[in-house]
């Protein structure tokens, strides 16, 4: 992926991460904070198929050939992080207002490219 590509897919993972805390709050109003991820992160897996199928599938395939058994544990080891850090994040909106959680998730942004 080319520098260009990079630097336009961080700001607009940026633009929909920072405009999303409203539409996770409204969403709570229906459905518990573990339904709201699951189909959150079920439609994030769809509209991201063809972007992997036309950009990486080639990429990844030669990676986790290399070391399978590495993949396989990175790969859960970053699942249950990202599960941890949104999961805590929706269950912050049950008990605090929409600035509040916005104001603490800036504290694990950072965090994700470490």
């Amino acid at each position: 992926m080319s520098k260009s590509a990079s630097i336009t897919s961080a700001l607009l993972c940026t633009l929909i991460w920072g405009t999303t805390f409203i539409a996770q709050d409204t969403g709570m109003e229906f459905i518990g904070p573990y339904v709201f991820n699951a189909v959150r992160f079920f439609v994030f897996f769809l509209a991201l198929i063809p972007f992997y199928l036309i950009i990486e599938k080639k990429n990844t395939a030669a990676i986790i050939s290399k070391n399978r058994s590495k993949f396989i544990y990175l790969a859960i080891l970053i699942g249950i992080f990202l599960f941890l850090a949104s999961a805590l994040q929706q269950v912050a909106l049950l008990y605090t207002d929409v600035a509040n959680a916005a104001f603490f998730t800036i504290f694990y942004v950072p965090m994700v490219p470490i």
